[in-house]
């Protein structure tokens, strides 16, 4: 009912307070859908103020976080996502568990792709190309608005060529932090 009352001024913009907040998970999703329906249909623009990270994922194109009153991070997904030393990349793209870096030799790489590069075998080729072993230590993919992300943490064997491989990586789009290197 408040959608709709908000919407009979016609206006460019419709603000929306903690929209899905203890709502349960199938009809956070309906209000998220509606809602996109709306803006996409009458052309406006949609300001959600939020704290769940699945509506952020679910229903926007841009994002800000803001703290003590003001915006320490913004930018579309992608921008944000990518990243690497700001904080929302991490909550909105989580490795799952801690991923634990384990003991032994060999470097550890984050990997961050998207759309298309998300499908591609990115560590079976890794290891073809380079003739090295490639340990998975976690990984996720999720789809965040429009677009899928994948996030991938490995280790590579101790006699890997890190920069030929870190160079592959980046010459394919995908974003390669290096985490440690023994």
């Amino acid at each position: 009912m408040g959608i709709a009352r908000a919407l009979a001024t016609d206006p460019d913009v419709l603000l929306c307070d903690e929209p899905t907040s203890a709502l349960d998970p199938k009809t956070t999703d309906e209000i998220l859908d509606l809602v996109k329906k709306l803006r996409d249909r009458l052309n406006i623009t949609v300001l959600i103020i939020t704290h769940e990270m699945h509506v952020v994922k679910q229903a926007c194109d841009s994002v800000s976080l803001l703290e003590a009153g003001k915006i320490v991070e913004h930018g579309n997904i992608e921008q944000v996502i990518t990243n690497a030393a700001g904080s929302l990349a991490s909550t909105l793209l989580p490795l799952p568990g801690d991923a634990p870096r384990v003991e032994g030799e060999g470097s550890i790489l984050d990997l961050l792709y998207t759309g298309d590069q998300a499908t591609q075998p990115v560590i079976s080729s890794i290891s073809r190309m380079f003739n090295t072993d490639v340990n998975v230590l976690a990984g996720s993919v999720e789809q965040l608005g429009q677009q899928q992300y994948a996030h991938l943490r490995l280790q590579l064997a101790p006699d890997a060529d890190l920069e030929a491989i870190v160079n592959h990586l980046k010459s394919g789009g995908i974003a390669v932090t290096v985490k440690g290197a023994k």
